[in-house]
Formats: structure tokens, C-alpha cells, sequence
């Protein structure tokens, strides 16, 4: 298991609603993966944590890159886990 901790900046035409939404995708798709973490969002800013499976983690990560409500996304911590947050 892995813990990846991830920023990066909200597009300035981000809504609320569209934050919503990826929470709601989160809450749906993450489960079946082994995938846990969270999400804040504020000051034109993204900022997650990711934990579980090394390749499911890394793979979401990869899918979270193409969003377009954000970009500049930058790792600022990722490394082996024991125990979930």
C-alpha cells in the first residue's frame, strides 16, 4: 500500500457543483479499487491524499492529471504505508 499526497491549482471556473461532483465520483469508483483518501478544496487549490494499492493509486493519479478542473498538479509526498490515515 502506498500514500500519495498530491496539490494542485483549481481551474478559476471551478464550481462548487463540479467539486461536488468529484466527490461524488470518488465516494462511487474508490471502493472497488482498495482506494481511500480526501479531497480539499479551497484558495484556488486542490489538495488530496491517496492511499491504498501502489498500481490502483498510481493509475488513478494518472486519471486525475486529465482533468480539466485543475492542473499543475505536483506530488509532494508519496511513500509505502502500513495503516491507512
Amino acid at each position: 500500500m502506498i500514500r500519495l499526497l498530491y496539490i494542485s491549482n483549481a481551474s478559476p471556473a471551478v464550481s462548487e457543483e463540479q467539486v461536488q461532483d468529484i466527490l461524488t465520483s470518488a465516494r462511487r469508483n474508490n471502493p472497488a479499487h482498495g482506494i481511500t483518501g480526501i479531497l480539499i478544496h479551497g484558495g484556488g487549490l486542490f489538495m488530496q491524499v491517496l492511499e491504498g494499492p501502489e498500481q490502483k493509486v498510481l493509475r488513478q493519479y494518472v486519471k486525475i492529471l486529465d482533468d480539466r478542473r485543475h492542473d499543475d498538479a505536483r506530488i509532494l509526498h508519496i511513500s509505502p504505508a502500513n495503516s491507512r490515515i
